[in-house]
């Protein structure tokens, strides 16, 4: 009986080097993220601080949004020739890239904007990175799965690294260590902030975005794994 999950030819499978790259391009996202807006397990504070100043994230945001009118204006969609497709998909990315940028310089007004984009922003790389050579000349079910394995990976190794800094820095979440972070990046302690909550659970939140994409790569790659069986089958 075939797995479901490895109905793979040998040259549809993912090379050892495109394995080794689809895990650091997983490790490179949940790391950075982790690294510049927790506290505990990164350099959070700092980055809070900074961003109190205007970084100039409306322009980033505004110059983002109208590139992407402008490619809608002109119907990129019908763009066939390789130039234009070339053009086409570095101006989207130019586009991607500035909105991304305005969300991360937005985080302390707006702190929800860094985990947003991180969990709408990770699917998006990994369908573009699928579809990019060498990648798209590869099984769909090989790729898929090697994104959960790696997922999985920097879920668990993300949850270490914050219990052990919780724990060597003994900075459990508590009412005192809130308004600590709130004097360090300005939030005015009358107020809500948001901020140094998310600066304490970044760290969850990236390992259990990790997790649950994972399980959902998984569960695609098992399905193409099946849809492979049954039309070999046939």
């Amino acid at each position: 009986m075939h797995d479901s999950r490895l109905t793979l030819s040998r040259q549809d499978a993912l090379k050892p080097h495109e394995r080794l790259f689809v895990f650091l391009t997983a490790g490179i996202l949940a790391g950075g993220y982790v690294a510049a807006f927790s506290a505990v397990a990164g350099y959070g504070e700092e980055v809070y601080a900074t961003l109190r100043k205007d970084q100039g994230e409306r322009y980033f945001l505004g110059g983002g949004v109208l590139v992407l009118v402008v490619l809608y204006l002109l119907d990129v969609s019908y763009w066939t020739s390789p130039g234009a497709v070339a053009a086409r998909r570095a101006l989207v990315l130019c586009a991607a890239g500035a909105i991304a940028l305005a969300l991360s310089l937005a985080a302390y007004n707006y702190a929800q904007a860094p985990p947003t984009m991180y969990m709408v922003l990770t699917p998006l790389l990994f369908a573009g990175m699928q579809r990019a050579a060498p990648f798209k000349r590869r099984s769909t079910g090989s790729f898929l799965f090697t994104l959960a394995v790696s997922l999985w990976v920097c879920s668990v190794a993300i949850l270490g690294w914050f219990v052990f800094r919780v724990v060597d820095k003994q900075e459990w979440w508590t009412e005192e260590l809130k308004y600590k972070y709130q004097r360090t990046i300005g939030c005015d302690p009358t107020a809500d902030c948001l901020a140094s909550y998310l600066m304490w659970f970044t760290p969850c939140i990236a390992s259990f975005v990790a997790f649950v994409f994972g399980v959902l790569c998984y569960l695609l790659a098992a399905l193409s794994g099946a849809k492979a069986a049954a039309v070999g089958g046939g």
